[in-house]
């Protein structure tokens, strides 16, 4: 069995009235933090969740701005109870 460790972000969230500019400039200057410790860790990626359409938008900038690129996917859930 290959066991390979991925660093989950599970909760992403936002500053309220932080305008879309500033919300991607600390990620560009947070990423490199994210990932040096994941490697560092031995993950082989970076797995991020959240509830808000906008981190989207987000990944999209980033990658742009570091040339990383990013898969962007969805995730749904349905809840049993």
């Amino acid at each position: 069995m290959d066991n390979k460790k991925t660093l989950l972000l599970f909760s992403l969230t936002r500053t309220k009235d932080v305008d879309n500019s500033t919300i991607l400039q600390r990620w560009i200057d947070g990423y490199p933090v994210m990932e040096n410790f994941a490697k560092a860790n031995d993950c082989v990626g970076i797995t991020a969740y959240t509830d808000l359409p906008y981190f989207t938008k987000i990944a999209k900038g980033l990658t742009k701005s570091t040339k990383i690129k990013i898969i962007t996917r969805y995730q749904y859930y349905v809840p049993l109870n």
